[in-house]
Order: C-alpha cells, then structure tokens, then sequence
C-alpha cells in the first residue's frame, strides 16, 4: 500500500474518530446538561414555591398578632357583655342586619364606622398599601361572639356572620383558610378567618380578612421575573392544576389545566415534555407543602424551559467540530496527493532501482530528489549500486577461478579414479574367479575355510560396489532413453540386491511408464534401497516405496523405518564424498543426484521418517 494511501487513510480515521467522539461527548454532556438543568430548576421552583409559603405566613402571623392584641380582646369582652344584656337577642340581631351592610354609602352604625377600633384596622390597611403600593386586603371586619360586626375598615359586609359557613368553621376549627376566588371586588383573592380568645380560652369572636392574589403573589412574581430572563417561563397553578400565574399574567377564570397535570405526582420532580422530533421542553415543579403554621394551599409552581434554548450554545459547539472534522479530512487528502508526489514518487524509484539491482543491472544512476531526507538516500543506493557493481566483477572473476581450479582438480581426480577403477576392475575380476575356482575345487567340510571364503566374496562385493560408486560419479555418459516401466526398475533393483529377511519392501500398487534411461534410474533406486537396507540393519524394519502423478510431473517417495539421517550432516548428504558409513565412498546419493537431474527431475529428502522425495517428467528430452 502507498505511503500516501496510509497518510490519507490514517488522518481520514483519525478525524473520523475525533468527530464521533466530540458527537458522542456531545451526546453524553447534553443528557447531563439536561439532567443537570432539570435539577437546578427544580431547586428554583422549590425555592420561590417555600418563598411564597413563607411570604403568606408572615401575613397571617401579621393578622394574628392584629387579632390577638389587647385592645380588640377588651373591645369584644365589652361588647359580647352588651350583647348578653340584651333581652330579645335574636330580633335585635335581625332588625341590624336588614338596617346595615357596611360599605353602602348610608350605612346607620356611625358608632361602628368611626369606631377606634375600625379606624386602628383602616390604618393597617393604610400601612399595607403604602408598603407595596397596591391593596393588599380587600376586607377586614371583626365580629362579637355572637356573628355581630363591630369593628369594619374596608370592603363589604353584613352585619350579622354567625350564619356563614366560614364564621362557623372559624369557631370552630380556629381559623379558615378560602379558596382563591372572584370575590365583590371583581378581583381574585383569599378570604382568611381567625378565632379570638382570651387567656382562658373563651371564644370572644371571629376576624375576617380577604387578601388580594396581588398581595399573596407580590415577591412570587419579583422571583419569577428574574428566573424568567433565563429564557424560563414560571407557571403556578392552583390545586385544582389551573394557572394561577403565568408569565407576567395572573389568575384568568379561562385558563384550562396544563396537559402534564397527570405527570406532576410528588412534591418535587421533573420530566422532559416532547413538542416535536427535535423539539422538546423541560418542566421542573415543586408543589406546596407550607411554611411555619401556614399548611399550604395545595399550588404546585412549575418550571419550563425549552430545549432549544438549553442546546444551542452546544449545537454550534458540536456543528463547530464536524466543521473542524470534514475540513480535516479533506486536508488530508490535499496532504497525501502532496505525499504522493514528494515522497511515494521518489521512493517509488528507488523500489524500482532495488527491483533492477536484484536482477543485476548496476549501470543505473537515480536523479537525487529536491527532498533532503529522500536526496540521502538517493545518493546513498547509487553510492550501493557503484559498490554492488565493484563487488560483483571480483566476484565473478574470484567464482571463476575457483570454478576453472576445481574443475581442474575434478578433472584431474576424475581421470585418476576412473583410471584406478578400471585398472581394479581387472585384477578384482581374477581374485572374484580364483575365489569361485577354490569355493567348488574345496572337497572338506572345512568351517574355517568355509568362512574365509565368504568373507573374501563381502570384500570382493563391497570393493566392486565402491568401484562402480566411482566410476558412476566420474562418467556422465548421455542418456539411452526409451519407454521405462517403473516398476520394472524397481523389481530390477531389488534382485540386484540381496535384501536381508528383517526388512519387506512395499511397491506401489499401479505403474508409470516414463521416457528415461533404464539403467541409470536402476542405479538411483539400487543406492536409495541399499542405502535403507543398512540404516535398518538388524531390526525389523520396512522399506516403502510410493509414486503418484502430480501437477503433470511422476512423484516418487523412497521412506524406510531407520533411525534417520544426523542433522549435523543431513543438509550436506548429497554433496560428494559425505557418507554416514564406514566403509562408503559417500559418492551414492551424489551420483542419485546427477541422474535424476539428468532426467530432468528433482530429488531431496527429510527426516522423521527418511524420506527421499524424487519428481521425474514423464517426457525426458
């Protein structure tokens, strides 16, 4: 693969890597981002929703004290005394009530009207509203044991409460707590009502105030004003999930519950809300659990925030690195067409000048590149090719004079040992005969003349097999080709010798029939089993001899059981005159060699088990 292809592929992966990881980072710090988010706004509604649980009840703990203070606890003591000395009761009560209803213009009780204590309850209102510049109670009256009103600041009332519902839980339970509503006033507020006793517990009478939603929602809005810069809407709703508040609007009697009303299902939460496939929002809530004695009014106030005002800032980061990634993989590109031609060029070269040196041409000459680092090395491979071809001319001359001297040693050992050979030929021919002449003129039973007779034939044999080793080795003598049977080869080298009864030899099943020299193929396979034959020696052992036809050439596998050849000379065994007896010329598996070469063929060997391994043509030309 070409340097340039790497580099490419390489940054290519390597920006490729870079992107899915700032993707999956991306991925990863965004849904911890929302979870995150989720949580703080969460905490932001908790806090403003325990803000406005706190706010109400240091209203109430404000009318309470109003309530419990001396002057209304004396007021009503006299006047519940008045009203018990007052014989017909209950007509007195009747004929009031259809004579007053505070705040008409011709109300008849001036005494109540202008009254210190109405006019101490007018100031607190006074004081209210100069305090945060808006009505804060809509109503104020307190009532005598008996539901008559004695003492009125604003808004309107009858004179007689005792036959409200409200006046009797007030007595009752001690305070009540209304739901927020459209009261007289044609704005939404909360009627509240305390019961008043004196130190001993005794019910002395009812006071009733009714605050404006503006007043219980004064420091709510402030906090939510500020959380909604965020680019955060707060919502508050009612325990009924109607909004009470809602992006600057207060109460509207047309406003429908929210469509999560069913997922708000603890006090504290928050879920994700989908608008869209890639558009959703963010709704944290916490509803109201109270403050101090004040128990809450059930309101749960909610958080929203739209997904896509929380991700744009990471989406241009995330748009930002794949920017980053694509024009990375392109640069790459750029810089692997410029590796290309600055570097694989140049190097490609010098593949092709080391391609040409290894095939023997040295007169080349490379131009030396304008790239420092490539121009060395240019000049250092024509530097090599000068040298290789230096090297390579005294290496031929060194090869050819070795060559020229030991041929002439082969040809001078060669003509002496064909000329030894053939001159023993003669004399070993009459010691053979002399010996065959006492063997049958011998008339005793002589054991010891038996002996040396057949000692004299194993000598006369070993010293004619190393002849014909030598003159074999020497004579390269053309081949006399004809059609061979290679079984009759085999069956023709057994009986040339004399194979001991410990070993069996197996011949393949089927037969080839080559074009070869008979005699010269009966040479190689006499000394591949004759060599078997005494690597075996005395122990049983088997001699195995197998042909196939493969890939067009006769393969021929020579293996016996014997211990195998040394390694210390296994890969020397058919180089001349290497032997592993003690008696051998070391000149068989030489003369193996040149024969089957001079077939054409090829033959080597392995061990474990020995194995002479021969592929022969079946056309010898």
């Amino acid at each position: 693969m070409k340097i340039a292809y790497i580099l490419v592929s390489s940054m290519a992966v390597l920006f490729l890597i870079y992107a899915i990881h700032a993707y999956l980072t991306f991925e990863v710090n965004l849904q911890e981002v929302k979870e995150a988010v989720s949580l703080r706004n969460e905490a932001q509604a908790n806090n403003i929703m325990q803000g406005l649980d706190k706010f109400i009840d240091e209203r109430i703990t404000d009318i309470r004290k109003i309530s419990n203070s001396k002057r209304i606890l004396d007021i009503l003591s006299d006047s519940n005394r008045e009203f018990s000395q007052i014989k017909d009761l209950e007509s007195f009560l009747e004929q009031k009530e259809s004579e007053i209803e505070f705040g008409q213009p011709n109300t008849t009780s001036d005494e109540i009207e202008e009254g210190e204590l109405s006019k101490n309850l007018r100031d607190t209102i006074t004081f209210y509203k100069d305090t945060y510049g808006y009505d804060v109670v809509e109503e104020l009256f307190v009532t005598n044991r008996y539901g008559a009103n004695i003492a009125w600041s604003a808004g309107k009332s009858d004179y007689v409460q005792s036959d409200e519902e409200w006046w009797q839980a007030t007595k009752d339970r001690g305070a009540y707590v209304g739901k927020l509503e459209k009261q007289d006033y044609q704005r939404y507020s909360i009627p509240l009502a305390f019961r008043i006793s004196n130190e001993q517990g005794d019910f002395l009478g009812v006071m009733r105030v009714v605050v404006s939603i503006d007043a219980i929602l004064h420091e709510f809005v402030g906090e939510a004003e500020v959380i909604e810069a965020a680019s955060k809407q707060v919502i508050l709703l009612d325990e009924n999930d109607r909004i009470i508040y809602s992006s600057g609007t207060k109460f509207e009697s047309s406003s429908q519950p929210v469509a999560y009303f069913d997922k708000i299902v603890a006090d504290n939460g928050h879920f994700e809300l989908p608008n869209g496939i890639e558009e959703s929002t963010f709704v944290s809530y916490s509803r109201s659990i109270g403050y101090g004695n004040f128990q809450g009014f059930g309101w749960t106030s909610v958080i929203e925030q739209s997904r896509s005002s929380l991700v744009t800032e990471f989406l241009d980061q995330r748009n930002s690195i794949l920017f980053v990634s694509v024009l990375g993989m392109v640069a790459s590109i750029i810089i692997g067409i410029l590796v290309s031609f600055s570097v694989s060029r140049p190097l490609q070269k010098l593949s092709d000048m080391a391609s040409r040196l290894s095939q023997g041409s040295f007169e080349i000459q490379i131009k030396k590149s304008r790239i420092y680092e490539i121009g060395v090395i240019d000049e250092s491979f024509n530097d090599m090719a000068r040298s290789l071809r230096k090297l390579i001319e005294t290496e031929r001359e060194l090869v050819k004079t070795r060559i020229r001297v030991k041929n002439e040693r082969l040809i001078a050992i060669g003509q002496l040992a064909a000329s030894m050979a053939h001159d023993l030929k003669n004399p070993l021919a009459t010691i053979r005969s002399s010996a065959e002449i006492i063997k049958r003129n011998s008339k005793t039973d002589d054991n010891e003349l038996t002996e040396v007779i057949a000692r004299m034939d194993r000598a006369i044999d070993r010293i004619a097999h190393q002849i014909e080793d030598v003159l074999n080795f020497v004579r390269t003598t053309p081949l006399d080709i004809s059609d061979v049977s290679m079984q009759s080869v085999f069956q023709s080298s057994i009986k040339s010798l004399e194979i001991p009864q410990n070993i069996s030899i197996e011949l393949p099943r089927i037969d080839f029939t080559i074009r070869g020299d008979f005699r010269k193929l009966e040479v190689v396979f006499i000394n591949l089993i004759l060599n078997a034959v005494q690597a075996i020696g005395k122990d049983q052992g088997k001699i195995i001899i197998r042909m196939i036809k493969e890939n067009g050439d006769l393969k021929i596998n020579v293996e016996d059981t014997g211990p195998g050849i040394p390694n210390e000379i296994f890969p020397k065994i058919f180089d001349p005159l290497i032997t592993t007896k003690e008696r051998g010329t070391g000149l068989g598996l030489s003369t193996c060699k040149n024969i089957i070469e001079q077939h054409g063929g090829t033959i080597s060997a392995k061990n474990t088990p020995t194995t002479f391994i021969m592929r022969l043509p079946e056309n010898v030309i």
